[in-house]
């Protein structure tokens, strides 16, 4: 059977539910994706050949003071 368009309707179910699952694992694939880039982001902060990289030393330790003032208040 062939449309007024010369393509193949999809209709059986199999294709039907092929098409679909194909559908859900690109979704998947750009769910992953997304999240592979926002860690990549993230760590290039600190990547040596960032030109802007946080100073990991220098952070930690301003962490860490600011975490003994919070302790410190709440006695």
């Amino acid at each position: 059977m062939v449309d007024l368009e010369g393509r193949k309707p999809l209709h059986t179910f199999t294709q039907m539910k092929n098409k679909v699952m194909d559908q859900k694992e690109r979704v998947k694939l750009m769910d992953e994706l997304m999240t592979v880039v926002q860690i990549m982001d993230e760590l290039y902060q600190y990547h040596p050949e960032n030109p802007k990289q946080v100073d990991v030393v220098s952070e930690f330790k301003a962490l860490a003071e600011r975490k003994a003032e919070i302790e410190a208040k709440l006695g």
